[in-house]
């Protein structure tokens, strides 16, 4: 089996430059995500929910599952209503996976549809290249 179709693993870490670094490996597992993404001891939820912060989500080796994707990606919407909407810019990192790069842009075209936006959220191939953009601007708060 390979790391792409292995149990789905969700990393989220802060870095040195107060950066939300998000990986992704193995199939998507939307309830694991969601009780992931609102538990209080998520770094992206510690010290407080900062909306403008940006992320770089890395799906490298991610997998979506082979299930409806519309009911996964309306629970990913939900949750993020419910913790709160980011703003700051978004880069989804896909290297050369294709199931990544159609899954990504999947979620931009339903977040655009049913969130109404979809701004802030932009595919690239290299990581240093997602960093780069979404970090563009960004003054880590004092």
């Amino acid at each position: 089996m390979s790391e792409s179709e292995s149990e789905f693993e969700h990393g989220v870490t802060i870095d040195a430059n107060g950066i939300l670094v998000v990986r992704f490996a193995g199939v998507f597992d939307v309830e694991k995500w969601a009780d992931r993404a609102l538990d209080p001891a998520n770094p992206a939820n510690a010290g407080g929910f900062d909306p403008e912060r940006p992320i770089v989500v890395d799906l490298t080796f991610f997998a979506p599952p082979p299930t409806d994707w519309p009911a996964g990606a309306r629970r990913v919407i939900s949750v993020i209503k419910k913790r709160g909407e980011r703003r700051g810019r978004r880069a989804l990192v896909v290297g050369e996976n294709i199931q990544a790069r159609i899954a990504a842009n999947f979620f931009i075209k339903f977040k655009e549809v049913v969130a109404g936006k979809s701004e802030g959220l932009r595919i690239f191939t290299s990581f240093d290249e997602g960093y780069a953009w979404a970090t563009e601007g960004w003054q880590r708060p004092v």
